[in-house]
């Protein structure tokens, strides 16, 4: 979850598991979205978040669900596992 502006607000456990950082340094190191979206698509999500509110709709303009795909950056370590396979 992050603001209009690519704040991180929240990331689930799992994403910053398959990620490779922990959660907390994903939140307080990784000031915005764009530390951890592979440079090639910053425009894209920038176009995302930056699209007008649907203001036909009924419910809460905050509440708006906005859905995109991008690359992420993931550390060394998610890499070689991600290559090799939990080899321990």
């Amino acid at each position: 979850m992050m603001t209009q502006n690519g704040k991180l607000l929240y990331i689930s456990d799992n994403a910053a598991e398959y990620l490779g950082h922990s959660m907390e340094d994903l939140l307080i190191h990784g000031d915005s979205v764009y530390d951890i979206i592979d440079k090639q698509d910053h425009q894209a999500i920038q176009c995302e978040l930056g699209r007008p509110v649907n203001s036909s709709s009924n419910s809460n303009p905050g509440d708006e669900l906005r859905l995109f795909l991008c690359r992420m950056n993931v550390s060394r370590n998610a890499r070689r596992q991600m290559r090799f396979g939990d080899q321990k």
